[in-house]
């Protein structure tokens, strides 16, 4: 992702509309963060999409201490 720049987070990413979103906003050169428990949605995520404005962050983020480590990320 660009340093000092704007950064989309989608919460629950790893869905369709989670997934159309990144990729829209990936192919327009925004970072993006998507957070999501599904460690296999994610991976496939990161690849089709492939970029370099895309994190991707697995966990459950009704935990206190996975959403601080995702804030981080952002």
């Amino acid at each position: 992702m660009k340093k000092n720049s704007r950064t989309t987070i989608i919460t629950g990413g790893a869905g369709r509309i989670g997934f159309s979103l990144a990729k829209r906003l990936v192919e327009n050169k925004e970072n993006v963060l998507i957070g999501d428990n599904n460690k296999n949605k994610l991976r496939e995520i990161s690849n089709k999409l492939n970029s370099k404005y895309l994190e991707v962050f697995k966990g459950d983020l009704a935990e206190i201490k996975n959403i601080d480590n995702f804030i981080k990320l952002g």
